[in-house]
């Protein structure tokens, strides 16, 4: 059980501190997910910043610190194009994507507390190309999450990889047919309350699954502050052994209506 602590993926030089990762723990927390930006990463992009590695690398001792497991969530690319002044949510990874996850498998790969999601959201593609990669639909060849699964394993990282399903990462209907081939994957879903996601859609979606596969709920909220949902999302993992990180735990001044 865990939270998601957003920022990374906004700012390069994201205000987090020691202190947040102590409330956390506090909280009862034993994961923190950390979403990220290729764009800020890598170098020779326009959106890269020098210190932004430093500053992903602090927050993740300061977590791991507190005995927390992190999740290091590829939440924003680029297209292929490096160009590009800020890197967005776009339908697929691509190629620059590939060499974001070889230097963070690099980096991080001798730490098992430390946890790799390959792409937050995947969307708008078929299960060829979001297993093998293909045309994006959006002018750029998009890399499928085996090639992604891949590229980690080539450098020696054993540690578990999580793979998003479709829909904004949230249908895994597609397997086990497009299952990718390898060991330590965990297959993810993101719950939020639109139409075709709500509690009597999820045996189809991703349920019924859980006998097969470890299952991981990364993101899950709703947009009113209301409860129901949340509780049934909660019931759900725990009847299935479900491991989640709540959407999110913010520390900035955010307008209430991005915090429910």
């Amino acid at each position: 059980a865990g939270v998601n602590r957003p920022g990374f993926q906004w700012h390069p030089a994201q205000r987090q501190t020691e202190d947040n990762f102590v409330r956390i723990r506090e909280w009862g927390a034993n994961t923190v997910r950390i979403p990220l930006s290729q764009g800020f990463w890598l170098t020779g992009s326009a959106s890269h910043d020098p210190a932004y590695r430093h500053s992903v690398e602090q927050s993740v001792r300061w977590a791991r610190g507190q005995g927390l497991n992190v999740v290091l969530d590829l939440h924003y690319s680029d297209g292929g194009d490096l160009s590009m002044p800020m890197a967005m949510g776009q339908r697929m990874p691509d190629r620059n994507s590939v060499r974001f996850w070889r230097e963070v498998a690099l980096q991080y790969g001798n730490d098992g507390g430390v946890m790799f999601d390959l792409y937050n959201e995947p969307r708008d593609v078929s299960w060829s190309v979001w297993r093998n990669g293909g045309p994006s639909g959006d002018g750029y060849d998009a890399v499928g999450m085996q090639e992604l699964y891949d590229v980690v394993r080539s450098t020696g990282a054993r540690n578990l990889i999580i793979v998003n399903g479709l829909n904004w990462g949230y249908d895994l209907s597609g397997l086990p047919a497009h299952a990718l081939d390898g060991y330590n994957i965990v297959y993810g879903t993101h719950l939020y309350p639109f139409e075709g996601k709500r509690p009597e859609d999820w045996q189809r979606s991703f349920t019924f699954l859980a006998d097969r596969y470890p299952l991981f709920i990364g993101e899950f909220g709703t947009f009113d502050c209301s409860t129901g949902y949340l509780n049934d999302v909660l019931a759900l993992a725990d009847d299935h052994d479900i491991s989640w990180t709540a959407w999110a735990w913010f520390t900035e001044d955010v307008p209430r209506e991005q915090l429910c």
